[in-house]
């Protein structure tokens, strides 16, 4: 326990009377005299804390002091984030792809190594290939230390390998833009509008989005419902697809769908824009600039109707006792830091809320984000799997999440044999309703 380097406050090396021996020298990590005790199994945790604290010291002014050897000036290092990566790779414990990638199937190099194509930009076709793989959950960056922000990195090299390699990018990126453009949806195909109330009085309107109007109809018609429970003015938007799965890939929606969105909205008069999915609530709070008309996603919009509603007594008579788990969408959660408006809603309603194992912060992805899904549906489908068993080691009965691009990954997940049900959290409640 007594080896290593003594250091004083300012982490610089000391000899036994107290005096700096190195003025261009800080020690951080087990160098340090009698920190083994505290560097756990691999040291990873003193050594990034250690190690911030003595960069955070060398880039301060006053923490570069010129050495004994003329000319000398202690380096900072680089600003946090990818490019102040210490390799610890507590990025890769966290990440979903890596923990399900193998050598027989895709096979996934890991955020870190992502994350350092940022440095010198994407030069071959595997760059194209790695990079479609990522979810862009951001749990990568949610236990980074340097503060690293990957999936941020990871839109921005896309977009570049999209602009400049056109030729190395997956099909499935190719087309997105040509499909949206003509189809309107990311899907390319054309169904029938939601049901529900149109109106030009309303004061909600809902944006129903790709995947709850044509893989997840029957849970669109439940929010629905449920929105209209309340006995607040709705109508539906007929607008086309928001654009999300162009952001995915660092790029813009055409002009000509911004528009349609906006006149679609117009048209029903309303003053609050409701949104099931959060990447369309996060586009269109981004594209829509209409004066006095603000975009919410369900979550929130529930959360501030159901308190004293009529409604919450009928929710509690038919759905107190019932045991759920519930999962965090990655665009709600570690995008937004939104966590308790779900668990606020389900106790309010009498349900009782049994956490998985890793929940809110912790929670682990889904496998539909970042356009895997459309990229590798096999791999989008494991991950997916591995998480259903996680719900259904909670014993609960129903698995509810508030994203249909979750709830759609997460029910293609669930096997035939595993009882629990999975359903978006607004949908169970319309169906009670």
């Amino acid at each position: 326990m007594s080896a290593g380097v003594e250091v004083g406050d300012d982490m610089r090396p000391r000899d036994a009377a107290g005096r700096v021996t190195l003025t261009n020298v800080l020690v951080a990590g087990s160098l340090m005299r009698g920190a083994a005790f505290a560097a756990g199994g691999a040291g990873i945790g003193f050594a990034a804390a250690t190690g911030m604290l003595a960069g955070r010291l060398a880039a301060a002014p006053e923490g570069r002091q010129e050495v004994d050897a003329p000319s000398r000036v202690a380096r900072a290092i680089p600003r946090a984030g990818m490019e102040g990566c210490i390799g610890c790779e507590a990025c890769a414990s966290v990440c979903p792809v890596l923990e399900q990638s193998t050598i027989e199937g895709p096979w996934y190099p890991g955020p870190r190594s992502v994350g350092n194509l940022g440095r010198s930009g994407p030069t071959a076709d595997v760059s194209a290939e790695s990079l479609s793989l990522c979810t862009l959950c951001g749990a990568c960056s949610t236990v980074c230390p340097a503060g690293g922000r990957n999936q941020e990195l990871v839109v921005a090299l896309r977009a570049d390998i999209v602009a400049r390699r056109p030729d190395t990018v997956p099909d499935a990126w190719r087309v997105v833009p040509r499909v949206l453009a003509e189809a309107g949806n990311v899907y390319g195909t054309s169904l029938a509008p939601m049901e529900g109330p149109r109106r030009a009085d309303a004061e909600i309107a809902f944006f129903p989005g790709c995947t709850l109007q044509y893989f997840e109809r029957e849970s669109g018609a439940r929010t629905i419902r449920l929105l209209e429970s309340f006995g607040v003015p709705l109508s539906i938007v007929d607008g086309v697809c928001c654009g999300g799965p162009l952001d995915v890939l660092g790029l813009e929606p055409g002009a000509d769908a911004v528009e349609r969105n906006r006149e679609a909205v117009r048209a029903t008069g309303a003053s609050v824009v409701v949104a099931a999915c959060p990447r369309c609530a996060h586009m269109l709070s981004r594209q829509l600039g209409l004066d006095g008309v603000c975009i919410e996603h369900a979550l929130e919009t529930v959360a501030r109707l159901l308190p004293g509603s009529r409604v919450l007594e009928t929710l509690r008579v038919k759905l107190g006792g019932r045991s759920v788990t519930y999962h965090d969408p990655c665009e709600i959660g570690r995008y937004l830091g939104r966590y308790l408006e779900a668990r606020t809603i389900m106790r309010m309603v009498g349900l009782l809320v049994v956490e998985m194992e890793r929940s809110m912060e912790r929670s682990q992805c889904c496998g539909a984000g970042g356009g895997l899904r459309s990229v590798n549906p096999k791999l989008s489908r494991e991950i997916s799997r591995r998480r259903v068993s996680e719900a259904m080691d909670t014993g609960a009965s129903s698995l509810l999440t508030e994203c249909p691009s979750c709830l759609h990954n997460l029910r293609t997940g669930r096997r035939r044999k595993q009882s629990i049900v999975v359903e978006d959290l607004t949908a169970f409640l319309g169906e009670a309703v």
